[in-house]
């Protein structure tokens, strides 16, 4: 829907197309935010999906160290961590059930239900990279 290389994502999106997004997904649409995707759900100060009912979201705690992008080690109950791609990704708290974390315990992955509709955000892209990638 936008480029991921973009600081506001919904600034790339016209009011009316967030307005649709928002509203089809209070209707029983579900939606799979990942990456930018994931703060776009939130409530931001640019034309956000608001799916979140006002929880804006913060960067991840590697990004206020000054690393934009690592290979990060996602951990869910009961299982080992597994390392997945993370640039400039957000987390995830105060919103939602979580389902996986970053190193420092906050939440890399959630869902939870707006209007209708089922929500996943994720922090972290699932695509399979080597370590070496994310350098």
């Amino acid at each position: 829907m936008f480029p991921a290389e973009t600081s506001s994502p919904g600034n790339s999106l016209a009011p009316s197309t967030t307005a649709n997004i928002h509203n089809a997904v209070q209707g029983g649409f579900n939606y799979l935010g990942i990456c930018a995707g994931g703060f776009l759900a939130g409530h931001a100060s640019y034309d956000s999906l608001n799916l979140t009912s006002g929880v804006r979201f913060d960067f991840c705690a590697d990004e206020n160290r000054g690393i934009r992008k690592a290979a990060v080690a996602i951990a869910r109950v009961g299982t080992l961590p597994l390392e997945h791609y993370w640039e400039d990704g957000p987390q995830f708290s105060g919103w939602g059930a979580v389902v996986g974390k970053y190193p420092d315990g906050t939440p890399a992955l959630v869902e939870g239900t707006s209007g209708k509709g089922w929500v996943i955000l994720s922090g972290v892209h699932p695509e399979p990279r080597r370590i070496g990638d994310a350098e």
